[in-house]
């Protein structure tokens, strides 16, 4: 009943339990406060709605700040899992937002269909859980230089992958030898077009074999959800 949208007909009861009004408690006095508060401004949203704007009908859930959230918890993961955030940081976060929805990585399953990677999480994709080992479904794929010509397209967004792997690996390693071994001097190298294009001075450029791991590493992902490991 009172999960009714809210309208003005007599027999809403909706609207009479919004109205509600307990007594005084010292105990909970700010909780008290903010819940009448808010219960308040839903009902004289809900009336201005129907008699000014002459809504036929109004749904006070979808009055709430979750997709404003969500976009900021997305900030403060890609600032590094911080919680206040600088305006600057949230310019580069937005940025890097717009770049995943610009160059989406997406899988083709065989079962599933297209899968979109952005926070990907198995669990979320398969509803049901394989029994087959996964060691042994991975020793019976062969990923060689046949295969990996077919990602030539996507060899720039690997590759900036791939440096990004590199910066946080790097943040770890105290180490000039590994240093060497993980960014590239070769800055002119057709892989790392797209790198070129949002460098501002500081992004890594990935050495081959860094990239190579990141190819392999895709290819082994694209053959586990084609049909014949599903």
């Amino acid at each position: 009943m009172y999960m009714q949208p809210l309208t003005l007909s007599p027999g809403n009861g909706s609207i009479e339990f919004l109205g509600w009004n307990c007594g005084k408690n010292p105990a909970w006095k700010l909780t008290h406060l903010a819940l009448t508060h808010m219960t308040h401004t839903i009902l004289e949203l809900a009336k201005y709605c129907l008699t000014q704007l002459n809504f036929s009908y109004f749904l006070p859930g979808k009055i709430q700040t979750d997709p404003l959230e969500e976009r900021f918890g997305k900030y403060r993961m890609l600032a590094g899992s911080q919680y206040n955030i600088s305006v600057s940081q949230v310019f580069k976060c937005e940025a890097k937002l717009r770049l995943q929805d610009s160059l989406a990585l997406v899988l083709n399953s065989s079962k599933y269909g297209l899968i979109e990677i952005k926070s990907f999480d198995i669990n979320d994709a398969c509803e049901e859980k394989s029994t087959v080992k996964l060691s042994k479904i991975i020793h019976s794929i062969i990923i060689g230089e046949k295969y990996l010509h077919d990602l030539e397209p996507v060899i720039p967004v690997l590759t900036c992958l791939a440096g990004y792997c590199v910066y946080k690996l790097l943040k770890k390693l105290k180490c000039n030898t590994c240093h060497s071994g993980l960014v590239s001097d070769n800055y002119f190298d057709s892989s790392h077009s797209l790198i070129k294009e949002l460098d501002r001075g500081g992004l890594q450029y990935p050495h081959p074999d860094v990239v190579s791991i990141v190819m392999c590493a895709y290819e082994l992902l694209l053959k586990l959800i084609s049909k014949p490991y599903e």
